[in-house]
């Protein structure tokens, strides 16, 4: 016999598709579904609190994400109104020396260190009190559906919000913006950093919807933000751009850009060579694959894969690769800032990530400018063509001094660097 919910979408085909099939399953066999729920105008449609137990409703984008019962995807499905209905997804970071491999030390020895701007990182945190981040974080904000921001609540703002309670966000902090007392310098270390932890202890985000509200915020309350960190994404992959299967995330992405602030995700540690998680997907995004820095030997990725040998810009075997891969950086193996005031190593996407962001805060200092798409083009174009030989996909791989050199002319040259 079939469920009410099952009649319904037969009797209703000419709304079908505004409700994705895998909430439909969810709803079935659990009774209730994590939801994300877009709009077509910003109106709401009419839900009991029986039905639907609302936990964000965004302004910048026209959605709102709950959990809902069967009654009220009925209701959704009948609104001609409700453009789309998805599973609100888990996701984690993507966990993975390398500022010389891309002429770094050679543009700060120039002057160009990032100084005046600044960037938001969304991850598990930072050790604010590290002797190489002290006094770059301007502010801290924490939004975790599950109630794990430090004060055990769902959100939290100020000081102390986005305390780092796993090490990935502080090292992802540290590439971007490390002085170099206690680890290595960082890409860009003359910016200010905006703290946004959006994943738990664990590294992990229970749903998209705590992400898409980091993104709100830094567009609701830092509008001098122009490059944003995310070295995350979900456990779901999708083929090719995926805007149309995670709206709500590509909406918000595609604002934060329309006003001027990129936003640099990392491609993700599956292996897969046709495809990527979210936000990496979404086309408006800078999604970012991973290459050795040099010779690390054998390499083994979590039980995903192994290299068994390793050299200079050799693709990882984990990183998630296809036709709409932005760029590749230095993802392997990294040492940059840990917490507790020391040094910490990762491996994966979510390294070469903040590579590539904080070149852009360089490219920023020498001209505020620049737009998100002359940024892109300029990484993009002064970048090492890099062969992914799992799927033949061609990649430029970040190459910061080349970049400086479009905007600085004429720049130095060095020899012997590996770019």
């Amino acid at each position: 016999m079939k469920s009410a919910l099952s009649i319904l979408f037969l009797a209703t085909s000419a709304f079908a598709g505004f409700v994705n099939r895998d909430v439909e399953r969810e709803v079935r066999e659990h009774g209730s579904a994590r939801v994300i729920v877009m709009m077509r105008d910003g109106a709401m449609p009419s839900l009991a609190t029986d039905d639907f137990t609302m936990t964000t409703r965004w302004h910048a984008i026209t959605g709102f994400a709950g959990v809902a019962r069967e009654r009220a995807l009925e209701k959704l499905q009948s609104d001609p109104n409700v453009a789309s209905v998805e599973l609100d997804l888990p996701g984690a970071g993507h966990l993975a020396q390398s500022v010389p491999m891309i002429g770094g030390d050679v543009v700060h020895a120039a002057g160009y260190t990032g100084q005046g701007i600044t960037v938001a990182v969304l991850d598990s945190g930072i050790d604010y009190t590290h002797p190489d981040l002290a006094g770059r974080v301007i502010d801290q904000q924490c939004f975790c559906n599950t109630g794990c921001c430090p004060n055990g609540q769902s959100t939290q703002s100020g000081t102390g919000a986005a305390l780092d309670e796993n090490g990935h966000g502080t090292n992802v902090s540290g590439i971007i913006a490390s002085q170099g007392t206690v680890a290595s310098i960082g890409v860009a270390p003359g910016v200010k950093i905006v703290a946004v932890r959006v994943l738990d202890k664990n590294n992990s985000f229970s749903g998209l919807s705590q992400v898409i509200d980091g993104f709100q915020w830094v567009y609701d309350n830092h509008p001098e933000v122009r490059i944003i960190n995310a070295s995350l994404g979900t456990f779901s992959l999708l083929a090719g751009y995926c805007d149309t299967q995670s709206p709500a995330v590509a909406q918000i992405i595609d604002k934060l850009r329309a006003r001027g602030t990129m936003v640099f995700v990392s491609s993700g540690n599956q292996a897969s060579t046709t495809s990527m998680g979210s936000p990496a997907c979404v086309q408006n995004s800078i999604s970012v694959g991973a290459v050795y820095d040099g010779d690390n030997g054998s390499v083994t990725f979590s039980g995903v894969c192994t290299d068994a040998t390793t050299t200079a810009d050799q693709v990882t075997c984990f990183t998630n690769s296809n036709s709409t891969l932005d760029l590749l950086g230095p993802g392997a193996v990294i040492t940059s800032t840990g917490r507790g005031g020391g040094r910490s190593s990762y491996i994966g996407t979510s390294q070469a990530t903040p590579h590539c962001a904080g070149a852009a805060a360089i490219l920023l200092q020498i001209n505020p400018a620049l737009t998100p798409d002359d940024i892109e083009s300029i990484l993009k174009s002064s970048g090492k063509p890099i062969v992914d030989p799992r799927n033949a996909v061609v990649v430029p791989r970040l190459n910061l001094l080349a970049a400086v050199q479009t905007l600085v002319h004429p720049g130095p040259k060095r020899r012997g660097a590996r770019h």
